[in-house]
């Protein structure tokens, strides 16, 4: 994955490789289908089917969107939730990964902000979690200093 600070904003999706054991469990009952017949077969096939048509849409409808002055976390199907955090309210950005996502690179990011005791954003299943912080801390930094010149030097002119 190639993170770039030029192209925001970047949307980023939850991995299929996720749900790896899932994927495997729908090609064993696409497989399956073959030894059974009738009306059995029909419904091995839809049960594979609204597996893997679930599965897509809970991918689809969650994205975490970095753009010049804020992350956002969006996710819903008929009433969409976003929360937004601007760079100049992050404190800390938390990755999580267990052994399996270390291998298979992918994991969670947790974004807090002052004032809560629960993380503000927190995204499962994406990407490259560590080259994903590290755009949204160059961009914060590269936000933050941009309003830092922006604001006036105290000075009368």
């Amino acid at each position: 994955m190639e993170l770039d600070e030029t192209k925001l904003p970047v949307k980023i999706r939850q991995v299929r490789r996720a749900r790896i054991f899932w994927y495997l469990i729908i090609i064993a009952l696409f497989a399956g289908a073959y030894f059974v017949s009738g009306w059995l077969r029909i419904g091995v096939i839809a049960l594979a089917a609204l597996m893997l048509i679930i599965f897509e849409i809970i991918r689809r409808v969650n994205a975490l969107i970095i753009d010049d002055t804020k992350v956002v976390l969006s996710s819903g199907l008929l009433s969409v939730h976003t929360t937004a955090v601007y760079y100049s309210e992050i404190t800390d950005i938390k990755i999580s990964q267990n052994l399996w996502e270390r291998i298979l690179n992918y994991g969670k990011i947790y974004v807090n902000t002052p004032g809560h005791s629960e993380y503000e954003l927190v995204e499962r299943n994406i990407p490259s979690p560590h080259k994903i912080r590290e755009l949204i801390e160059q961009v914060r930094h590269t936000h933050i200093r941009g309003t830092s010149k922006a604001q006036p030097s105290g000075q009368p002119s």
